[in-house]
């Protein structure tokens, strides 16, 4: 049997081909390929064939629901007997299996990953099989294996619904999904053929997609509660003993909105970035994540602005707007100023709690420079670190060590905290620090 395929354009460029399947009428016998259609290559009987390519000809006779022409592509496949393929073996579902409808206004899907050959989404918004528009904010559905836009009415992952939630986001990593509600978060593991509930953290939710990312520990996300990490084995609170929950302008409880802070990573730097979208100066938290230390720093944008995206070169980006309602598109730049900077170490109780120690001096290494000036100071038990303790000006920009004593004893003590308060210049680094100490011998 010879066939002719005509074609008529402009089509969907999506689209890159089609298949045509027969079976003999009135029976339940399976569909075979009868046709296997490339929009660039033309068509051929099977799939073992060569293409017939692409011809342009005169033909009298329109496809249907198209106004004659006076010329068409066409291609030519002859078949010389029947395939074994059917529809079945060569898309792994049945044609009578229902798919869902998400195309079109009104329709879709308002988060999704790709992973493991699979897309997955969540989110949906669809017509059922009365053509009415259905909306399941909690239900996640997966595609066949690279067949990234055909998802079956029947492969949909439930991890726990009706619970009042919607999905905000999804993202994946370590062969893992993690599906964040408003509450809470769900790790869903992918391994198999199907998906397992692996694990729940709860009160650990985002309200808006903004408010989580990727990044090469694994991924991050930000709520009321902290700034958590998965890594691929644990869910790590990042702020955990860092950062207080008070009322300070550098504390969480004060930084953290809900509605307005968002998340991004810079990869070349290796760093978190949280920031908080208000008009009266601008605040962002960075995290080092070759350092385990948290900064916080205001006045740093004044207009409105996009959530952060990573840009084709991996860098960190954001769009403005500006009074005259211009968007431009600014990707983070490191540009250092001396500032009037403030640090606290965690307090040190030199991994022996129940012991009295002898402080005698601490010895700071670091980087000064031009408007240096800044003091150390300390606090002992618990309490805040104000006695000073001494001072790092050094203006030179080489690095130095400096010997800090106290001017009296700091004896009989079980911990102490440093800090560090005053201008320091733009060139400024702590490289390390170090207390010589002694214990005493328990009585």
């Amino acid at each position: 049997m010879t066939s002719k395929v005509l074609a008529t354009y402009p089509y969907d460029e999506r689209i890159t081909g089609g298949r045509i399947y027969i079976r003999e009428a009135n029976t339940d016998n399976p569909w075979l390929l009868f046709l296997d259609v490339n929009m660039k290559s033309g068509a051929r009987s099977s799939l073992t064939a060569d293409y017939s390519a692409w011809s342009e000809s005169v033909d009298g006779t329109a496809p249907a629901g198209e106004a004659p022409r006076s010329s068409y592509p066409f291609a030519n496949a002859s078949s010389l007997k029947l395939n074994t393929d059917t529809y079945d073996t060569l898309n792994g579902f049945s044609p009578e299996e229902v798919s869902i409808d998400i195309s079109g206004v009104g329709k879709g899907y308002k988060t999704a990953v790709i992973t493991d050959r699979k897309a997955y989404i969540g989110n949906v918004r669809r017509v059922d099989e009365d053509g009415e528009v259905l909306v399941e904010r909690d239900r996640m559905y997966k595609s066949l294996p690279n067949k990234f836009d055909t998802f079956l009415l029947t492969d949909f992952v439930d991890v726990n619904i009706n619970d009042g939630e919607s999905i905000v986001k999804l993202e994946e990593y370590a062969d893992r999904i993690l599906q964040l509600k408003q509450k809470n978060v769900y790790l869903i593991n992918i391994q198999q053929s199907f998906e397992i509930l692996e694990d729940t953290f709860k009160f650990t939710g985002i309200k808006h997609p903004f408010q989580s990312t990727k990044t090469r520990h694994g991924i991050a996300w930000i709520s009321a509660n902290g700034v958590y990490l998965y890594t691929g084995k644990d869910v790590i609170n990042l702020i955990e003993k860092k950062i207080d929950d008070g009322t300070d302008s550098y504390k969480w409880g004060a930084f953290f909105d809900e509605d307005t802070s968002f998340i991004g990573y810079h990869p070349k730097h290796d760093i978190l970035v949280i920031g908080k979208n208000n008009l009266t100066g601008g605040s962002l938290c960075l995290f080092d994540f070759n350092t385990g230390s948290w900064v916080y720093g205001n006045g740093v944008y004044s207009r409105k602005h996009s959530n952060f995206v990573n840009g084709q070169n991996n860098e960190l980006m954001v769009a403005n707007l500006s009074s005259s309602a211009t968007v431009s598109f600014n990707k983070w730049t490191d540009s250092p100023s001396s500032v009037t900077a403030s640090y606290k170490s965690r307090e040190e109780d030199f991994g022996a709690p129940g012991i009295r120690k002898k402080v005698y001096k601490t010895y700071v290494s670091y980087i000064g420079g031009t408007n240096q000036s800044a003091s150390v100071y300390y606090g002992v038990d618990g309490s805040s670190p104000t006695t000073w303790l001494g001072d790092l000006d050094d203006t030179t920009g080489s690095r130095v060590i400096a010997e800090l004593s106290p001017t009296s004893a700091i004896n009989d003590i079980y911990s102490i905290q440093l800090a560090l308060s005053g201008t320091v210049a733009s060139t400024f680094e702590i490289n390390d620090y170090s207390i010589v100490y002694r214990g005493k011998q328990v009585k």
